[in-house]
């Protein structure tokens, strides 16, 4: 097979179908939405359990390079350094010169790169089958909760699923250029693998995808003989491979100051961490909590199907059902190698976690960049659908199907705005079914509403520091949301109010009163109780002394 051959040929605007135009200026005005969204609303998304620590690995970053390499912080800071920190470090920069408060201005950075990611998916699904599969993949991935609402908030799982699904965009393109790579795709290939593994060094991935794509491709050879498939092998490894991982890897060792130390012995240290690490971090399955004594090999399969919109589960089981019926065609066989990225992209892991039994928590979170391929999949069993239903009556029926069940996916996630990532599909009865079986509101982040709720009804003459509360959560990154009266104490006995998340029971570690709930469909995520009714040094915020008094 001559790849050459396969190269896409440019059409200019002029000679595009009407479809096509209209399709791609249909997502051109969607992406434009998003974004315009995400200016309006970065503000409503509260603080999560990670975000200090993880603001504080991107100072000791620049501190890294501003005393070069003097200040270790940023080789030993917990266990952040096995973590590149690209998004962290622009955070901190950008931070000296925002005029927003400081997590704001990490949730609106965030929220453009969760876009980026979204334009990515577009792509992706622009190369793979057209401007009409790329509209639908990137409506698809914007209206996955978990996306939606983690892309504000998630400052690993974000940037790490935007670059790996811009690698596979690229990687996708490459099988058009195998026999005349160019190299600006070559380039660019190295540089969006350097990105991502300046995040995560799971991104290594990339380099296991292109090898056997360029190892599947030299196989197609074998017609000819062995040895023109073993010289194709080793020509695509010189002028593809070898470029590509050496300017991943310069990329990446900017990134990430830990991997500076040992170019190469700390990057696989940090494989072996990873690959042994026991988190010991009790997660909600089935109502059982979870953890490293016991964790089921399914645990990321049925998160992903009960939060995915049941929609998109169904668009999935139909593109699954149809590719498969399609590799018995031959027409198809001959276009597989232009799928394989991607169906690498999502058999790998998915493999892997439930081969070893791989522990995980927080539902789906570390597996985000599942999502954006996920949406590309759906996107072309939709297709595949359309094609399939040669009745115009069957046709429309499906097409009411996709716009009905697309709306009421998006009035969910409304119902749950800003903590979309919440979302359970019906297959465990929604939202409201999920409540103690998994995991829901796990960030933390409605802690931040309750602090707000609390500020707003405290007496706005109280004294500094004269409220003491205690919180079960992360209280750093509430400083910023919390008036000046509030007092910040870490035992019951010292305080007049309790704010705490829901998560793990932590709100019923103390006793008292509870003042305020904030919750989604009937589900709390955090509570203000009044646990010190009788302090009488301290008078009661919530209700303030009449001029009487």
């Amino acid at each position: 097979m001559d790849f050459a051959t396969t190269r896409r040929v440019r059409i200019s605007r002029s000679a595009r179908p009407d479809g096509e135009l209209l399709a791609n200026r249909l997502a051109i005005a969607v992406i434009i939405v998003l974004t315009a969204l995400v200016a309006v609303t970065f503000r409503h998304y509260g603080a999560t359990f990670d975000e200090a620590v993880q603001d504080d690995y991107g100072n000791y970053i620049l501190d890294w390079y501003r005393t070069r390499g003097a200040d270790r912080n940023a080789v030993s800071y917990l266990d952040l350094f096995y973590y590149g920190g690209l998004f962290d470090t622009v955070a901190a920069l950008v931070n000296k010169v925002s005029p927003f408060k400081h997590y704001e201005t990490r949730h609106l950075l965030n929220g453009l790169v969760g876009v980026l990611g979204l334009i990515g998916c577009w792509r992706l699904g622009c190369r793979l089958g057209g401007a009409v599969v790329g509209l639908l993949a990137l409506v698809a991935l914007a209206l996955m909760p978990s996306w939606y609402g983690m892309m504000f908030i998630n400052p690993k799982d974000i940037p790490f699923a935007t670059a790996m699904v811009w690698g596979t965009l690229v990687l996708t393109q490459l099988v058009c250029e195998l026999d005349a790579p160019r190299w600006r795709t070559v380039i660019a290939l190295g540089l969006v693998t350097g990105i991502a593994l300046g995040i995560r060094i799971g991104a290594i991935l990339l380099l296991a995808y292109l090898a056997c794509l360029l190892a599947a491709a030299a196989l197609q050879r074998g017609a000819a003989g062995w040895l023109p498939a073993l010289a194709a092998l080793m020509r695509m490894t010189a002028t593809i491979f070898v470029p590509v991982a050496i300017i991943g890897w310069a990329v990446m060792l900017v990134l990430w100051p830990y991997a500076q130390l040992d170019p190469i012995g700390n990057p696989l240290r940090t494989l072996l961490h990873f690959s042994e690490r026991s988190a010991d971090i009790p997660t909600l399955f089935f109502g059982a909590y979870v953890g490293s004594d016991y964790h089921p090999r399914l645990y990321l399969p049925v998160y992903l199907v009960i939060k995915l919109p049941g929609i998109l589960v169904a668009a999935i089981a139909a593109a699954i059902a149809m590719g498969i019926w399609r590799l018995c065609c031959r027409d198809w066989r001959d276009r597989w190698l232009q799928v394989l990225p991607l169906m690498l992209a999502i058999v790998v892991p998915l493999a892997y976690v439930i081969g070893t039994g791989a522990e995980l928590y927080d539902a789906e979170r570390h597996f985000l960049f599942l999502l954006p391929l996920l949406a590309v999949v759906a996107a072309l069993g939709t297709r595949e659908l359309f094609n399939a239903a040669h009745n115009p009556l069957l046709r429309s029926g499906l097409a009411l199907i996709l716009v009905v069940g697309g709306m009421a996916d998006l009035a969910e996630m409304v119902r749950l705005h800003p903590y979309e990532y919440a979302y359970f599909n019906s297959l465990v009865g929604d939202l409201a079914g999920a409540m103690g079986q998994f995991e829901t509101e796990y960030w933390g982040a409605a802690l931040t509403e309750a602090a707000d709720t609390l500020s707003a009804n405290l007496d706005p003459r109280a004294p500094a520091e004269s409220i003491p509360v205690m919180v079960c959560g992360e209280p750093i990154s509430l400083a910023e949301r919390l008036p000046r009266s509030v007092r910040i104490v870490e035992r019951a006995s010292e305080a007049l109010y309790y704010l705490s998340t829901t998560r793990n029971h932590c709100d019923a570690d103390v006793a008292g009163t509870e003042v305020l709930r904030i919750e989604r469909e009937g589900v709390p995520f955090a509570v203000v109780k009044k646990v010190a009714p009788t302090l009488a040094q301290v008078r009661d915020p919530l209700n303030p002394p009449t001029a009487r008094d």
